[in-house]
């Protein structure tokens, strides 16, 4: 189950497991430019390679969508599993990459995901397991 916490700068889900949370994901609401930031986003290891991430991510780039963002923008962690699941997701490196964010995180890859070609997730209806909570 997903809960979606929205705030005036802010949009965060967080999926549930038996109401444990199990992963997150949080996207400022302000575009920067073409991009929409995925700021932060974590699935616990031990429900990894489960859906978990990609359910999260693909709300991401719905709410982009939503927003009229081109791109999703994340600043990824450098561990390999990070960036494979990234790549997987259909993003790749930052050709131009946002200074602020570049300096703030030196070790970070600075990555997009094209959402634009995501139709499909502009209309997407959440499941059981996906309920939208804002506040």
């Amino acid at each position: 189950m997903a809960k979606q916490i929205s705030s005036d700068d802010y949009i965060s889900y967080i999926a549930l497991e038996n109401d444990k949370v199990v992963g997150f994901i949080g996207l400022l609401k302000k575009l920067n430019g073409p991009y929409m930031i995925l700021d932060m986003m974590q699935v616990s290891s031990e429900c990894r390679g489960q859906g978990v991430g990609r359910q999260l991510f693909e709300l991401g780039k719905a709410e982009a969508i939503k927003a009229g963002a081109q791109d999703l923008y994340i600043s990824a962690c450098s561990s390999e599993e990070t960036i494979a699941f990234y790549r997987a997701m259909g993003s790749g490196l930052a050709s131009i990459p946002i200074k602020e964010l570049a300096e703030k995180e030196p070790y970070d890859l600075q990555m997009i995901c094209p959402v634009i070609d995501c139709n499909r997730y502009s209309e997407m209806k959440l499941t059981e397991n996906m309920i939208r909570w804002i506040i």
